[in-house]
This record gives C-alpha cells, sequence and structure tokens, in this order.
C-alpha cells in the first residue's frame, strides 16, 4: 500500500483526457497486454469487462498494484466458458456468497479475480425483487468508499475508459474518504467497513469526511452491528492494519474511535494506566505505538509478529503494584502470553500463530539480563530456552528498548545485537532442544535398569551438557562414559 501522492504529475501519467472530455486511464506496460486480451475475449462473446477498485486506485496513484480484480456482465457460467481457452485453471472463489466470483490462473501464474455484476448489502434484496441483473454502476455505488467505486472499461472501443459516478478520483486527489451512498446505510450494509475505514484513512492518508466520521463513531458507540461481525473477518481487517508502513497510526484511531474496547478490551485496559505525575509511569499506549512501529523496522515481515509486538505488555494492568511510591509489573510478560493467547484464539487466528504470539509475548524480557560478559554456556541456555523462535524474540526486545536518553537506547539495543552476534558464532540453533548420541534404551542397556524416571533424569543431564559444551551430540563414547559417572554419583545433574 503506498500513501497518496501530493503532486499532479502522478495523475497526468496514470490519465489521458480525450476530446470528448472523459478521462481515460493508461495501465501500466506490464498488465496492458493482458487487460487488452481480456477486454477482446469478452467482447466477441457478446459481454463487457472491467478493471474495478483497488487497481484502478492504485494505477491512478502511480502505485504498484498486486490483486486485479474484474467485474462483468457475464454470469459465472459465462466467466468460466469465455477464460477458459485462455487460462491455467478456473475456480470458484465465493460459492457460498453467491457472488459467482471466478479465480483464474493464467499460464504464467498470474491470478486474478472476475465477479458478475454485483449490489452489495442494501440493494440484494432490492435486485432479486426486481428479477433483473444489476448493472455495473448500481455494483460501484453499492461499494464501500468512493476510491473503491472506479472502473475501467476494457473493451477494445473503450479501452481505459473510467467510470466514476461516485466521483472517487476526485475524492483521491483532495485526500478525502467518503462512502458513495449514506454512510449510515453504508456501514449496515457490512459494519466491516468501520475497520476498513481506518486502513484506507491512514494507509493512502485520506481524511474521512464528517458524515463517515459520525456514522462511524454512532455505530461503534451506540449499536450492536459490530457484535455481528465474524471474528475472522476482524482478525484480517487488523492483520491488513498492522502491514502498514506505520501500523500505529492505525491501532491509534482505533482507540481514538473505541474500537479497541470492542474487539480487544484487555489492550484497551492500557488506557487505565496513564501516566501520573506522582509516579512519573510512562504511557503504556504511547509506548506500545512505539514498539509497534520499531517492529516494523526491526522484525520480521509478518501480521503474527506485529501482533506480538501489539500485545507485548497487555499484561501489564492485571500484575500492577504500587510500592514505595513507584509500580512494578513483576510477570507480565508471563501474563501477557496467556491473555494474548485468549485474545488471538478469540479472533480466529491459527494453532501455529496462537502458539507463536503468545511465545513471543511471554518471553521477550527474557533477553533484558543479557550482559557481554555471559559465558558461551550461558548464551546456549539462553537460546534454548528462548527456543526456535529465538530471532524473532530477540527482534521484539530490540523493539521493546523505549526508554531512556539516546545514548542508553542504544547501548541496550546493541546488547540484543551482540547477543546475536555470539549466537551466530556459536552456532547455539544446533543447541535448541539438543538430541544426545544415546537414547533411552541405550542408559537401560548400559546401567541394567528398566523404564523409569531415573533414565528420563539421565537424558536430560546429557542435554545439559551438549548445551554446556561438555559433551558433543556426536559422541557416544563421551555420553556413556558421562552415564556411568553420573550413576556412581561422581559429578551433579
Amino acid at each position: 500500500m503506498t500513501l497518496l501522492a501530493s503532486d499532479e504529475s502522478t495523475v497526468n501519467r496514470s490519465l489521458t483526457i480525450l476530446q470528448t472530455g472523459k478521462p481515460r486511464m493508461v495501465f501500466p506496460f506490464e498488465i496492458n497486454k493482458r487487460l487488452i486480451l481480456i477486454g477482446k475475449m469478452f467482447k466477441d462473446e457478446g459481454e463487457s469487462i472491467y478493471l474495478v477498485g483497488g487497481a484502478v486506485r492504485d494505477i491512478f496513484l502511480g502505485a504498484e498494484t498486486a490483486d486485479l480484480d474484474f467485474v462483468t456482465s457475464a454470469d459465472s457460467a459465462g466467466i468460466k466458458r469465455i477464460m477458459r481457452k485462455a487460462t491455467r485453471s478456473i475456480y470458484d472463489v465465493s460459492r457460498a456468497k453467491g457472488h459467482g466470483t471466478q479465480g483464474v490462473i493464467f499460464s504464467d501464474g498470474m491470478q486474478v479475480e472476475i465477479t458478475p455484476f454485483r449490489i452489495v448489502g442494501f440493494a440484494d434484496n432490492y435486485g432479486s425483487a426486481r428479477n433483473e441483473k444489476p448493472t455495473l454502476e448500481e455494483d460501484l455505488v453499492s461499494r464501500d468508499f468512493t476510491v473503491n467505486a472506479v472502473a475501467a472499461d476494457l473493451s477494445p472501443n473503450g479501452f481505459g475508459m473510467l467510470i466514476d459516478p461516485s466521483s472517487g478520483l476526485e475524492d483521491l486527489s483532495k485526500g478525502v474518504l467518503r462512502t458513495p451512498r449514506d454512510p449510515v446505510e453504508t456501514i449496515k450494509d457490512d459494519p466491516l467497513r468501520v475497520l476498513r475505514a481506518i486502513r484506507f484513512s491512514t494507509g493512502y492518508d485520506l481524511r474521512p469526511d464528517e458524515n463517515l466520521l459520525s456514522a462511524i463513531k454512532h455505530t461503534v458507540r451506540d449499536t450492536d452491528l459490530l457484535s455481528g461481525i465474524a471474528p475472522e473477518r476482524v482478525k484480517m481487517e487488523i492483520e491488513k492494519l498492522l502491514m502498514l508502513p506505520q501500523p500505529s497510526r492505525g491501532v491509534r484511531t482505533m482507540f481514538e474511535w473505541g474500537m479497541v474496547e470492542r474487539w480487544i478490551p484487555e489492550l484497551a485496559a492500557l488506557m487505565e494506566l496513564e501516566p501520573e505525575p506522582e509516579t512519573h509511569h510512562k504511557d503504556l499506549v504511547g509506548h506500545t505505538m512505539d514498539v509497534l512501529d520499531r517492529a516494523a523496522e526491526f522484525g520480521p515481515k509478518t501480521p503474527r509478529f506485529r501482533m506480538a509486538a501489539l500485545l507485548h505488555d497487555v499484561g501489564k494492568p492485571a500484575v500492577r503494584t504500587l510500592t514505595d511510591g513507584a509500580y512494578s509489573f513483576i510477570n507480565h510478560d508471563r501474563a501477557g502470553g496467556e491473555f494474548a493467547a485468549e485474545i488471538c484464539r478469540r479472533l480466529r487466528f491459527s494453532n501455529e500463530d496462537v502458539d507463536y504470539i503468545s511465545s513471543l509475548v511471554s518471553k521477550h524480557h527474557r533477553l533484558s539480563a543479557y550482559d557481554n560478559d555471559w559465558t558461551d554456556a550461558a548464551v546456549r541456555r539462553a537460546v534454548n530456552d528462548l527456543g526456535e523462535r529465538f530471532e524473532d524474540i530477540a527482534a521484539l526486545t530490540k523493539s521493546d528498548i523505549t526508554t531512556g536518553d539516546d545514548e542508553l537506547k542504544t547501548a541496550r539495543q546493541d546488547r540484543v545485537d551482540h547477543f546475536m552476534t555470539r549466537a551466530a558464532q556459536l552456532d547455539a540453533e544446533r543447541y535448541l532442544n539438543p538430541k544426545p548420541p544415546i537414547d533411552g534404551g541405550d542408559i537401560m542397556k548400559i546401567l541394567g535398569i528398566g523404564p523409569g524416571r531415573r533414565v528420563g533424569e539421565i537424558v536430560s543431564m546429557l542435554k545439559e551438557k551438549i548445551i554446556d559444551g561438555e559433551l558433543d551430540p556426536e559422541d557416544a563414547e563421551g555420553a556413556v562414559a558421562l552415564v556411568r559417572r553420573f550413576a556412581k554419583g561422581d559429578m551433579i545433574s
């Protein structure tokens, strides 16, 4: 997603004004040939087809566009019939929703979606009642925002001609976010649009107009519409917000518009811990926003990592104590891991992502104790304790360093970097849950004992010796000698 361009040069590159006064879009070279082909194929079958929505918006802004979405006068069967000749595969995208959207994969791997003209929400019933196919204009004005309610004709005679019934391109140029119809009705059609409004306003630097903003706040405050949104859809929108270049902008707006209380009340509890003059306690919401933006800089470019950054202090309200005029948050990371797991399960994150996010939250403080004087064995133990995600945990730890002057922050960040450098030098990843060169069966044979806790204790001892660098993972003879010493009581486990 690219921020709105402020000058007119972008517009001039993407549009040509015809003698008729109508604007025609100039498509990027890499997709122009494909669009010409699609337009001709549908024209030959007596159908019209249009590039629509986000692709038109992004081309207008001079931004890269990854998703190509089309609408057509043809029904789903017609789409399949027309596109079968030029594609590798065609599949139903939204059969359950009844929209007839067809996913198309071309021979070069390019994927697009083609949907019959449809009317979202309010007009679904209207369309069925009149027993008529929706028109392109009806399709467009039923969409969420004017900036997404723009289409470009792909027919040979009208190639590139823009259809913009709600002046969406003008809104883009002015930096305004509006709905094509009454915003109250538009949000009723799909209440998730309150979250989408945040993403488009912050991601494209668009200012919601007063009517839209009023409708959003009314929806959040005074209605139960939001409770009917499937958690999976909320999750997807939050993930998209988190993947913006500066994710804190969208999350701050969620706080401002009361949406955090709706969907992540545990996070909203941070607002109750605002700074107090007597204790100079820091603003945890502000700190969380700083960490989130730093995570976008330091960590992997994944929604789940940024979700962990967003939730990293979510346990603090539950464990806060006041001692001698100062607040402390003992074990907030452990409590936060539990809260994070509950939040993510509620939002229908996958089990793998729940485990990942809660693990990062619960362990993000463990590297704060690292010192350059740590022994090699201590570094290996730390990596083993953090587990296979130790690199991501280290990135979150580094993102969490926001307190102190620049010199202090740099020094603390350098310590995290130093730890990672040593972990790489020591090949510490090799010691993650190390496997001893002999197993429990071997131990029982060596000592002439049966299964039991004793065997498990010896296996654990061998693992620790590997981590400490006292036993090579391939040294079976050394492992046997350690087992015999251990059995004789000549060493401490």
